[in-house]
Order: structure tokens, then C-alpha cells, then sequence
């Protein structure tokens, strides 16, 4: 409705506002219908503002409502097999060939990392701020160091690869599966 009432008075205001004054008048005869016709515009795009806002708390509280539960559950579980492949991966670093480094780190990101980044902002409706800036920091850093492992097996430099590992599951330590301890699946 504010979407009709919006271009009806867009409509009636470039009409209004096309008409020059006569050749002895300062203003135009229709500018009383032009300030009108402004006026049912910014009415019309107040109706229409307040129609996309009730929408999309509607929205909103839907999603909350739905985001628990499995979507919960899911997020946990994907931190939680993040932080046993990051492990995992830490321990195994030195017995595996450039190519296995390669895979096992492209799967940890695909499998992984990746989807809990794409859904890390549910974490803001189960969790209070600094623990949800704990997890978002944590997945963070670890994609960071999970490139630069990647990075440097790529570049033949595996010694930093190597040193890297640990300093994964050191960020883990303090980071992100410690911070869900208060959450209820």
C-alpha cells in the first residue's frame, strides 16, 4: 500500500512541477498540488518503511524461533569436529607429504570451517557478545593459520608449516569449544 501511495505521489509531483509559471507570475498556479502531491509521497514512503519494518522483525523472530534446536546442534557439533580435525591435523602434520597437508587442510576449510563462518552470526542468539566475539575471533584465526599452513606447503616451506600446528590448537585452547560450555542443546 505505502509502494502505491509513494509512486502516485511521485507521479502527481513531477506533473505538478511541470508547469511553468504564467509569464507576470513568480510561481506556478499548481504549486499547491505540487506541495500536496510531496506531501502523499513522503506519507506513502512512511507507510512503506513501516510495512518493510514490521516484516522484517516478523522475519527476525521467526528465524529465532527456528534457529534453535538442530541448527543449534549443528553449529556445535561443526565447532567441535573443527577443533578434533585441527587436532588431528596438529599431531599428523610431520608424518604427511606436501600433497596430503594440501587435502587435509582444503577439507578441514570445506568440510568445516567454512560453514560455521557462513552461520556464525546464529552464535549472537544463543550467546552473549563476548563469548560470541570469542568464537568469531577463534574461526578466524584459525582460517588464517590454516592458509598460511596451505600457503607454505604450496611454497615447499614445510618447516613453517610444521610450526604453525601447534599454534592452532593453542588458539583452540582458550578460544571457541571452551566458550560454548554455558550453551543447552
Amino acid at each position: 500500500m505505502g509502494q502505491i501511495i509513494f509512486s502516485i505521489g511521485i507521479i502527481m509531483a513531477l506533473i505538478t512541477a511541470a508547469k511553468l509559471p504564467a509569464p507576470e507570475a513568480a510561481w506556478s498556479t499548481s504549486l499547491p498540488w505540487y506541495g500536496l502531491a510531496v506531501g502523499i509521497t513522503l506519507v506513502g514512503l512512511w507507510l512503506w518503511h513501516r510495512a518493510q519494518s514490521s516484516l522484517e522483525k516478523k522475519y527476525h523472530a521467526a528465524s529465532v524461533a527456528n534457529s534453535t534446536g538442530t541448527a543449534k546442534t549443528n553449529l556445535v557439533g561443526l565447532l567441535i569436529k573443527l577443533e578434533t580435525e585441527i587436532k588431528n591435523l596438529s599431531q599428523d602434520l610431520k608424518s604427511l607429504t606436501s600433497e596430503d597437508i594440501i587435502i587435509r587442510v582444503e577439507r578441514i576449510l570445506q568440510l568445516y570451517l567454512w560453514p560455521v563462518v557462513t552461520q556464525q552470526g546464529q552464535f549472537i542468539h544463543w550467546l552473549d557478545r563476548t563469548q560470541t566475539l570469542h568464537i568469531i575471533l577463534t574461526v578466524a584465526e584459525t582460517e588464517r593459520l590454516l592458509n598460511r599452513i596451505w600457503s607454505a606447503t604450496t611454497d615447499g616451506y614445510l618447516e613453517e608449516a610444521y610450526r604453525l600446528g601447534p599454534q592452532i590448537v593453542n588458539i583452540w585452547k582458550e578460544g571457541a569449544v571452551t566458550n560454548l560450555t554455558g550453551v543447552k542443546i
